[in-house]
């Protein structure tokens, strides 16, 4: 039995609940400075279109093409962040149920629009390959995204600019695993699992969780059990 703290909790419960307030604050933060950036742009484009209503107001002619052109770019950047605000609330809801049955390969889809803004400032893709695929494990939703955002985000950091990660999701003999490849590597495939495992291992503790790299494929390797505890 794991050791517990004064509050009767395990001491790996504790420590992924911290990793959880951590990686609660990088999604924040990330999330408010793609917001951020959408109204900028709109912004941008509202100040064209003043500057383009003064012209009128005195006379001058406006090409109609120009205020079509900057209406789509305002309406793009509205959709934008209406996108982003949808993801920062199942973001934010994902806490509710500390145990819950959840579809894998769109939780790892939704993993990957989390990290795009963080794989574009490094250069990086990524490529999801289990977007028609469709299998449910019950585990705690929170603590495996979290553990999911180790892993690419730790890739992510460790790979050159203009490279691709692949992701995916399958079952397997253990109960599912999620998968990630990329061929161009800054450190080698050992430094990049120790990263993960050190940073991570509460989290595989309290999911029953472990990460390898798989000697078929030579992917990153996820593995958790379809059933990680009781609802």
């Amino acid at each position: 039995m794991a050791p517990s703290g004064s509050s009767g909790v395990s001491v790996p419960e504790d420590a992924a609940a911290e990793c959880g307030l951590q990686f609660f604050g990088a999604v924040s933060a990330s999330i408010s400075h793609e917001l951020k950036n959408a109204i900028a742009i709109v912004n941008e484009h509202a100040g064209l279109l003043e500057d383009l209503a003064a012209l009128a107001e005195r006379g001058r002619p406006v090409d109609p093409k120009r205020l079509k052109q900057t209406a789509v770019q305002i309406a793009r950047q509205v959709q934008r962040a209406d996108g982003i605000i949808r993801n920062m609330n199942r973001f934010a809801h994902s806490i509710d149920d500390p145990v819950k049955t959840v579809d894998l390969p769109e939780m790892v889809c939704f993993l990957a629009a989390l990290a795009e803004r963080k794989a574009t400032m490094a250069g990086v893709v990524i490529d999801t390959a289990c977007r028609d695929a469709s299998f449910s494990i019950q585990t705690r939703p929170f603590f495996l995204l979290n553990l999911l955002w180790i892993c690419l985000k730790t890739l992510i950091e460790m790979i050159s600019s203009g490279a691709v990660i692949q992701l995916g999701a399958d079952p397997n003999d253990r109960g599912v695993g999620v998968w990630l490849r990329c061929e161009s590597l800054n450190r080698s495939k050992e430094t990049i699992l120790h990263a993960i495992r050190e940073q991570a291992g509460p989290l595989l503790c309290v999911l029953n969780a472990e990460v390898n790299i798989d000697k078929a494929s030579g992917c990153i390797a996820l593995s958790v059990p379809k059933i990680t505890c009781d609802l």
